[in-house]
C-alpha cells in the first residue's frame, strides 16, 4: 500500500478475474507471470488530519 494525498491499494494473482471497484487489472504490472490488481481511495491524507 502507497499512502499520501490519496491511497491505493495492490494485489497480484495468477489468474484474471473482475471484481466490482478494481480500477484497473494488469498482465505482468508488478511480477512477470502474474496479474496486478489496483484500486484507489483519493483525499486520505485529509483524514489523519482531521482526527
Amino acid at each position: 500500500m502507497a499512502i499520501g494525498t490519496s491511497t491505493c491499494h495492490m494485489l497480484i494473482a495468477d489468474k484474471e478475474e473482475k471484481i466490482e471497484g478494481v480500477c484497473g487489472i494488469v498482465e505482468d504490472g508488478i511480477i512477470p507471470g502474474y496479474y496486478s490488481y489496483e484500486t484507489g481511495q483519493v483525499a486520505v491524507g485529509e483524514l489523519f488530519f482531521c482526527q
